[in-house]
């Protein structure tokens, strides 16, 4: 059996989604990692090794940063950063762990600008059948299929608007995607260094405004993200009027891209992954 899993590697946290026995199962983790360095016991987090990268993963790692947390994050991980390959691997053994499925088809989530880039990326470091290390011991699963999701994707499971501009405010990047008859319309998506680790959600909804300064004042607007209902409220606060949180209830607000993703576009990524066939962004 291929299990289809939903995964977003983000700075701040990595979550993961799947579907088993009709029940949508979640799980997340931080994305903070700490390099190997030999320890007498290390109670707390795991050390994953994987394409000679060797990280310590966890809950714990944080203690590796204490007097230094603004070294936890790796930056924008534009999926070019070596360190995303820890965190997958380390989501795809949390997900073996709870199911006992080594055998995956891959839907993660990435900013929308870089998708081509992301998806050579990780279809040359993870198709096949591949051999990490979780604590010494190898863990060898299989990865079928990868297809890339824009950040913000998921949004569109919570509106019945086809024409609206989705706003997700990740960690390290402001991402856009204007939605034109239920299509994303790539001249006028974007993806913005800078977060809301390193702004206020304010800061980015004046970003927004300046960006994307063809966007009429009453046009729909879908925020998403760990920050939806903060965004919401700056982008009110600066004149737009019809602004919408996604809300899943039940979840947390950092799984409601991933979740929405499954929900909305999961038969459509099954049949992508049984036929192949060519993705239906907007080109």
């Amino acid at each position: 059996m291929t299990l289809t899993t939903v995964i977003d590697v983000g700075n701040f946290s990595t979550k993961y989604v799947y579907q088993e026995k009709e029940e949508i199962k979640c799980g997340a983790f931080t994305s903070v990692l700490a390099e190997y360095v030999p320890m007498e016991e290390y109670e707390g987090y795991q050390r994953v090794e994987y394409n000679g990268l060797d990280f310590y993963a966890g809950e714990k790692t944080y203690a590796f940063y204490h007097g230094h947390p603004e070294k936890m994050y790796f930056g924008n991980v534009r999926k070019g950063h070596h360190e995303a390959q820890i965190r997958l691997v380390y989501a795809l053994y949390n997900i073996f762990k709870e199911t006992g499925q080594k055998s995956f088809n891959l839907i993660l989530t990435c900013p929308y600008e870089s998708m081509e880039k992301d998806k050579k990326y990780f279809v040359k470091n993870f198709e096949g059948t591949r051999v990490a290390r979780i604590d010494g011991e190898d863990f060898e699963f299989d990865v079928n299929k990868i297809i890339m999701a824009a950040e913000g994707l998921g949004a569109m499971n919570f509106t019945k608007s086809l024409n609206c501009v989705v706003v997700d405010a990740g960690s390290k990047t402001l991402n856009i995607l204007h939605f034109i008859n239920g299509h994303i319309s790539k001249k006028d998506s974007h993806t913005i260094n800078g977060g809301t680790i390193d702004n206020t959600t304010q800061q980015l909804a004046i970003t927004f405004a300046k960006i994307c300064n063809t966007v009429d004042y009453e046009y729909p607007i879908v925020t998403t993200g760990g920050k939806a209902d903060e965004m919401k409220e700056a982008l009110e606060k600066i004149g737009y009027s019809d602004v919408m949180a996604a809300e899943l209830k039940g979840y947390p607000s950092y799984f409601i891209n991933s979740v929405g993703l499954l929900l909305k576009y999961g038969k459509k990524f099954e049949v992508m992954f049984v036929s192949w066939v060519k993705t239906f962004y907007t080109k």
